[in-house]
């Protein structure tokens, strides 16, 4: 169904944005070109054991807008609560100099 697709394209965009935007006030260093996968790599940098939460945020969201899929309810559910892992592991990070 495209609607279902592009409400999907809409909710991913809009979470793996405020990621960007929660991770880049805790200092992560991000430019317009910084991928998903590097996005990933330097959460993990600093908190490896958010691995597993940042990885699924970027597994959705490429799956969702490059790949065309709609998310279903229960991956909506899992996107939330990782993000909100996220955030919660952030909290700890000193913001780089």
């Amino acid at each position: 169904m495209p609607g279902g697709r592009v409400r999907s394209a809409r909710v991913m965009r809009k979470l793996y944005g405020k990621v960007l935007q929660n991770m880049g006030k805790k200092g992560l260093h991000l430019t317009p070109g910084t991928t998903p996968k590097a996005l990933v790599a330097q959460i993990v940098a600093r908190s490896p054991h958010a691995e597993e939460d940042a990885a699924r945020i970027v597994s959705l969201y490429e799956r969702v807008v490059f790949g065309g899929q709609s998310l279903s309810g229960d991956d909506k559910r899992e996107a939330q609560r990782a993000y909100v892992r996220l955030k919660r592991v952030a909290r700890g990070w000193r913001k780089a100099a």
